[in-house]
């Protein structure tokens, strides 16, 4: 028996190796204080603690980890060429709010829609030019402007005025 700094008693063992009773790697020695014995119920203790640690580190990771969509997607993995026929944006009840397809004349059209579905807005692009269409709420023309191999022009219309129509 030997005494700690603060007068208590200690038994101190030494082990040279693995036994059945002491299955402690070599050269360890172990220094145990019976007022220090652990006892079942500071054990049970112990483990129900351990296992709530656990708890809460597990209910952490599951709560940081987060299914991948696409807003996290990082820009390296997104393909580098999206080839269509025909892109369409929906909202979240499932309604066309913009279109980008190829109509069967060959014209390249893209159109945005209201929660409605009424086209606002309007741009097209085909061989012989390019035109840009703005619709008011009634989806009456508000402006439209075209650049054609036969000219450039821009027209705009309010209800109630007069057409206006601009020419370079």
């Amino acid at each position: 028996m030997a005494r700690s700094t603060d007068g208590h008693r200690m038994a101190i063992s030494v082990s040279d190796g693995y036994t059945a009773n002491n299955p402690l790697p070599c050269g360890t020695a172990t220094v145990s204080n019976p007022e220090l014995e652990v006892t079942p119920m500071k054990e049970r203790t112990t483990q129900v603690l351990i296992a709530v640690v656990g708890l809460l580190f597990a209910a952490n990771l599951i709560s940081s980890a987060r299914v991948p969509d696409a807003q996290s997607q990082d820009a390296r993995n997104a393909p580098s060429v999206l080839r269509a026929q025909l892109i369409e944006l929906v909202d979240e009840q499932g309604l066309t709010r913009a279109q980008f397809r190829v109509e069967p004349d060959g014209t390249a059209v893209f159109r945005m829609c209201d929660q409605q579905g009424n086209i606002r807005v309007k741009l097209g692009a085909s061989e012989d030019g390019s035109g840009f269409v703005l619709l008011n709420d009634q989806t009456e023309l508000g402006v439209h402007m075209l650049a054609k191999n036969t000219g450039t022009e821009v027209t705009l219309t309010e209800q109630g005025k007069e057409k206006r129509v601009i020419e370079p």
